[in-house]
């Protein structure tokens, strides 16, 4: 297992215990976003579990609806390039199901698990690569040899991933043999960091199941799959920030993935609701745990998590503070909509209220270079794409910086590395669009 270089050692938070999903929850309107055109016409009745979108593509997941409603409304996202719509449901019911009564397939039948799936997504990973409808398809063309289910926490002190594990411990492992089995990897693994309170108990059940746990300390940012696939690959292999990990031989889920596929199988129910963890700033403050469908405004979520979009983008972000993003939503009547619940997403993390500091010039200390993870010279690579944005060399580098986000933690002048770099890649990525469409025509 390759060592670690650089990264930081933060102090790990205390997982919490969710209970189980509730069997029914209060009939709130949803409002989900259809990555295109959505099947039902606005006015017309839905069920649960009916298609919601329709993937025009068999590595895309199609969109189920998650409870019985009226399609009372189609918001279309502003830009001409932005295919996305948003879909408002409006309940039939006071209480909704919080699982659908839905029989699984034969644990031994991968096709049958790969359409079921895809029939019933979308299934995201988010922070490991795509959704796992596609890495499962793309796994038949590029055989996988690994399925790692990721139990490390993106960012330490905040213990999402470790309390899924924790409050589903038998799902989690009973659902990634499983999905080994449907990617028909030649392994399965579950990787934790070993301080969490249930190392001890996974050992002899993922023994029992032909699952190989692995325990590895979590210095931010390993959980991050370039870097996971640097360290518990196997072999050489290296994983590009942003690319897909089925392009080395790995599949990558995280814990309620392999939870919800375990109860789906067990209970002949698959759960509609997705855990969520609210992440607070002030210190010794633990997560708050709830469940709710994606599409549910933030605000009911919390107080705190009330408000427009755009007023929230200095309050909260889906993920992390190191790397999370800001909600977004369409606009309606001139006004940005209040964010709601992302499919697939278990972190939200409340901002403090607190200023930025000025910015200074570089004193050429090389924190960020010590704890860059890939072994990048942030500010100088930085400072070479602002003299020259196409840069080959530096354009190179560029494509295995990360975005964990260190460069600016521990930057005593408060310059803005990762950030710019963000804008950067975006920038050489525009660049290379154009270089390539100008070879094509050559």
């Amino acid at each position: 297992m390759a060592k670690l270089r650089g990264g930081m050692d933060f102090r790990s938070g205390t997982a919490v215990t969710l209970p189980p999903p509730p069997d029914r929850a209060a009939g709130d309107t949803l409002r989900i976003t259809c990555p295109g055109p959505p099947t039902p016409a606005e006015g017309r009745p839905i069920a649960a579990g009916d298609r919601l979108y329709t993937a025009d593509h068999e590595h895309a997941p199609h969109l189920t609806c998650p409870i019985a409603a009226t399609v009372d409304a189609l918001i279309p996202w502003p830009g001409a390039d932005d295919p996305r719509v948003d879909v408002v449901l409006t309940p039939t019911v006071e209480a909704v199901a919080g699982a659908l009564a839905l029989d699984p397939p034969s644990k031994t039948d991968p096709d049958a698990w790969r359409e079921a799936l895809r029939d019933t997504g979308p299934w995201p990973q988010p922070r490991l690569g795509p959704d796992l409808v596609t890495q499962l398809r793309r796994g038949r063309d590029r055989p996988l040899d690994r399925l790692i289910c990721v139990g490390l926490d993106n960012f330490p002190p905040y213990p999402d991933r470790s309390s899924i594990i924790k409050s589903f411990l038998d799902d989690v492992i009973l659902g990634t043999q499983i999905l080994g089995q449907i990617a028909e990897a030649r392994r399965a693994y579950l990787i934790i960091d070993p301080k969490i309170a249930t190392a001890g108990r996974l050992r002899p059940i993922c023994r029992s199941l032909g699952v190989r746990l692995r325990t590895t300390p979590n210095v931010y940012p390993c959980a991050d799959p370039t870097m996971l696939i640097h360290q518990h690959g196997g072999g050489r292999r290296k994983l590009p920030h942003g690319a897909d990990p089925t392009t080395v031989g790995v599949a990558l889920v995280t814990p309620w993935t392999a939870a919800r596929i375990a109860r789906w199988l067990t209970r002949g129910k698959l759960d509609l609701l997705q855990p969520v963890l609210l992440a607070w700033p002030s210190p010794g403050r633990v997560l708050t745990p709830l469940f709710a469908f994606p599409g549910q405004p933030l605000a009911m979520l919390d107080p705190a998590l009330a408000g427009r979009a755009d007023e929230l983008a200095n309050r909260a972000v889906f993920g992390d503070p190191m790397t999370g993003h800001a909600p977004d939503a369409p606009i309606r009547r001139g006004q940005r909509l209040p964010p709601t619940l992302p499919h697939g997403q278990h972190l939200i993390s409340v901002l403090p209220a607190a200023g930025r500091a000025p910015v200074a010039p570089c004193i050429s200390c090389g924190w960020c270079v010590d704890v860059c993870p890939t072994r990048l010279r942030p500010i100088h690579l930085v400072q070479r794409l602002e003299r020259q944005a196409d840069d080959p060399d530096a354009r190179r580098h560029l494509d295995y910086c990360i975005d964990c986000g260190l460069c600016s933690h521990v930057c005593p002048s408060s310059i803005p590395i990762a950030q710019t770099l963000r804008e950067l890649r975006s920038v050489s990525g525009e660049l290379r669009t154009v270089n390539d469409e100008v070879k094509r025509a050559e």
